[in-house]
């Protein structure tokens, strides 16, 4: 896994290639002896992974993202307010981490 960001909470990807197999609909009315043809379709895919430094264990992030993202960052009202507000969604993973780590750790809330 890469380390993309780094602080309160540390954010990883995994990324890999992927490719997928899909099968069209077999009901062919102009020829119904035919065998439709695979389609193949490639992808890049990214799995993120977040982890405050005092974990062991890094936590999937992508999986039942709201739900997640809403316990592990709940020392953080002003984040959870954007998450159920749909202002950050799965598809802003790295912004929330940097959010958290700048407007949310514990130094610059006792300031």
């Amino acid at each position: 896994m890469e380390l993309l960001e780094e602080g309160n909470v540390n954010l990883y990807a995994f990324s890999e290639i992927v490719t997928k197999i899909y099968l069209p609909d077999i009901n062919f009315p102009n020829n119904p002896n035919a065998f439709p043809a695979p389609v193949y379709k490639t992808g890049f895919q990214v799995e993120y992974f977040i982890k405050r430094p005092n974990e062991d264990v890094a936590t999937d992030i992508v999986f039942s993202f709201k739900r997640r993202a809403i316990r592990y960052f709940s020392d953080c009202p002003e984040l959870i307010e954007k998450i159920n507000n749909k202002t950050f969604t799965s598809a802003n993973i790295p912004e929330i981490v940097t959010f958290y780590n700048d407007y949310c750790n514990d130094e610059l809330l006792r300031d």
